[in-house]
């Protein structure tokens, strides 16, 4: 992920927002960590990126640290499914979720052999609240992401 970062070519601003940092090839969105007042002039933008870099490179080296780590962790992605997503990606991300997150579950296992771990992916859905295993994952449908009773059940389910 540092190598992302060290080529300002392919950090542009988010193409809907205006506001957001985003990587051109590889679709990550720095979401929390990108201050739309960077934006101001090219000195704060310079002072944003270098923030972010070493915010990434702490969380990077933590990461990497998890090979060692005793205890359960619990790897949790969010996904969104809404036009936005499909506008700036150019593919519908849900559309084989439970592919993706199967293919996370085995690079992590080989990644963290020995690390006790659960990976729990969680989409907003318009239908209902509903809980799905599948194989060693589990899924979270929800209606509303902000809903902290739903957060609650899904970090205690680990």
């Amino acid at each position: 992920m540092t190598l992302i970062l060290k080529n300002n070519d392919y950090l542009v601003r988010h193409p809907i927002t205006n506001a957001g940092l985003v990587h051109r090839i590889y679709n990550v969105e720095f979401a929390h960590d990108w201050n739309k007042d960077y934006w101001k002039n090219a000195t704060q933008a310079e002072e944003g990126l270098e923030r972010v870099r070493t915010t990434y490179e702490r969380r990077i080296e933590r990461f990497r640290q998890l090979e060692n780590y005793k205890g359960k962790v619990i790897f949790i992605r969010v996904t969104r499914n809404d036009q936005e997503q499909e506008m700036f990606y150019g593919y519908f991300p849900n559309t084989n979720e439970k592919e993706f997150a199967s293919n996370l579950y085995d690079a992590l296992k080989r990644l963290f052999p020995h690390l006790d771990f659960k990976l729990i992916v969680v989409d907003k859905t318009n239908t209902q609240n509903s809980r799905e295993v599948f194989g060693n994952i589990l899924f979270y449908h929800l209606t509303d992401l902000t809903e902290h009773r739903q957060w609650e059940e899904i970090l205690h389910s680990g």
